[in-house]
């Protein structure tokens, strides 16, 4: 595991065009993801991609499925994008654009490369639309799933359930279903709790997650404000729910609901232990991990990537910024800054507009670096899709 550390801002006057050259080298010149061989086995050997049957349109029902299952009523909108198309659900249940699931395609369906990207607690796919896109015209195929109570105009009763981590479970499993039908080398990232879900998927079924794992403030560890709750009076289930009072879902920010929710948080913690759990009794994930983190996240402390690196048989490498002024956890990945709704807003509220993350540019750099570092290894997948190929036709 190699840790860089790059400052930004006044301190050290550092610009976004030359941090990417300096992250670049040093990435390089760090220890390199496993060999093919030591992801997919020793006896594996280099093969290119042979896809399975499922059409592009097939893909969208999967993908529709889940959704009219949990939403009801779901309309699937197709537009054109440079390189192939966006897909888009949308529900009146959902406040609209940027809090919708969405698949970016290649126009030839398929690609070597497919990625899922899940968002993090309380936010929306937008969070990670602009990473998304990046890798998309890098060449792989971008699944972006909307996790349970989120994105909802009224999410109140689904922010509630006592099943909500097991949901968010499955609503990330059903992503990684729909991934496998385009592409050939699977990689799993996230933001916050979309990075949780994305190691303790390689963690559950290793086996079908052969790429890398793209962590992005990585909710692995409780931060201050987590630890607290789940340490403190509010860790009662029934208290949490009524200290979130009747939860909102519409405020300033479009694409984030407006306080965190209590309960909610409990479930992540749930998540988070369990996944230690697996990393104390089997060791870390297999695949190479690629992690961003900023030193002064109080929300997911940069301890639980660190503690992830330092598990048995994991292999990867840890970007760690340091800025001034401090960087806040919810602006790693906005390439710019967010438009607060003016309509969400009362007299009373002075909120603060959301800001672009100053070096994401340098970020997506090291982000591509690493993509294309990976094992390009899909022998597995290959003769299993091809199986499939031989089961399906008549």
């Amino acid at each position: 595991m190699a840790l860089v550390l790059v400052s930004i801002g006044c301190a050290t006057k550092s610009t976004d065009s030359d941090v990417p050259a300096a992250l670049v080298s040093e990435l390089r010149g760090a220890e390199q993801p496993r060999s093919s061989a030591a992801v997919a086995g020793e006896d594996a050997v280099a093969v290119e991609p042979t896809y399975g049957i499922p059409t592009i349109e097939e893909t969208v029902d999967l993908f529709l499925s889940h959704y009219a299952q949990r939403l009801g009523a779901v309309e699937v909108h197709r537009r054109a994008i440079p390189g192939g198309e966006e897909i888009t659900l949308s529900s009146p249940k959902l406040k609209g654009s940027g809090n919708e699931p969405q698949l970016l395609v290649h126009a030839g369906g398929a690609t070597d490369d497919v990625i899922v990207l899940c968002h993090g607690l309380s936010d929306s796919p937008y969070y990670m639309r602009a990473i998304g896109d990046r890798l998309f015209a890098a060449g792989a195929n971008i699944v972006l799933p909307l996790l349970p109570a989120h994105g909802l105009i009224d999410p109140d009763e689904a922010m509630e359930d006592g099943n909500l981590g097991r949901k968010w479970v499955a609503a990330f499993d059903h992503a990684v279903d729909v991934a496998e039908q385009l592409g050939g080398r699977i990689s799993l990232g996230g933001f916050s709790t979309g990075g949780t879900l994305s190691v303790h998927k390689a963690l559950r079924e290793p086996e079908r997650i052969n790429g890398g794992l793209f962590l992005f403030a990585a909710a692995l560890g409780v931060g201050r404000v987590n630890e607290n709750l789940a340490w403190s009076f509010f860790a009662v289930p029934q208290i949490a729910k009524w200290q979130d009072g009747h939860y909102q879902g519409r405020g300033p920010n479009p694409y984030k609901y407006p306080a965190f929710p209590q309960f909610a948080g409990l479930k992540l913690i749930d998540l988070i232990r369990d996944l230690n759990r697996m990393i104390a009794k089997a060791g870390g994930p297999q695949q190479p991990v690629f992690a961003v983190h900023s030193i002064h996240d109080a929300a997911a402390m940069p301890e639980g990537i660190a503690n992830l690196l330092r598990a048995d048989g994991v292999r990867g490498v840890s970007i760690v910024f340091a800025s001034n002024p401090p960087l806040e956890h919810a602006r790693l990945t906005l390439a710019e800054d967010i438009e607060l709704d003016p309509t969400n807003i009362s007299e009373s509220e002075t909120p603060a507009r959301p800001r672009a993350f100053p070096a994401f540019e340098g970020m997506i750099d090291l982000t591509l670096s690493f993509l294309e570092q990976l094992p390009r290894n899909v022998a597995k997948r290959a003769a299993r899709m091809s199986q499939q190929d031989a089961v399906e036709q008549p």
